[in-house]
């Protein structure tokens, strides 16, 4: 039986309203198009060696994953996004800020052309 486009769209804001938990919506979409980006570029360039993006091994969204049912958890999510970037981060520089960095240079980057 075909979902119609309505409820399509109603599933998924329960969903994304029950994932988000305390965070605040505006900030919310930060995370979220961050994971969709970088599970995007893992599956999209996945043992490519002379793509767009290198995905390096233990930098993957696969990683990511893998990462849930370890007890360093945290540390490994905040690990993973530096190795896929290939640049150290400042020190203390959690997953969050990384994602906040990166996109100010990306806009940088993009304003040169």
């Amino acid at each position: 039986m075909a979902v119609k486009k309505t409820e399509l769209y109603s599933l998924l804001w329960e969903a994304a309203n029950k994932l988000r938990g305390g965070v605040e919506p505006a900030r919310y979409k930060d995370y979220v198009l961050t994971l969709l980006f970088f599970k995007y570029v893992s599956d999209r360039y996945k043992g490519q060696r002379y793509g767009d993006f290198i995905v390096k091994e233990g930098a993957s969204f696969d990683d990511l994953i893998a990462a849930k049912s370890k007890k360093d958890i945290g540390e490994r999510v905040d690990k993973i996004p530096v190795r896929f970037h290939g640049r150290e981060p400042a020190p203390r520089l959690s997953a969050r800020g990384f994602v906040q960095q990166r996109g100010r240079t990306w806009a940088r980057q993009g304003a040169r052309g």
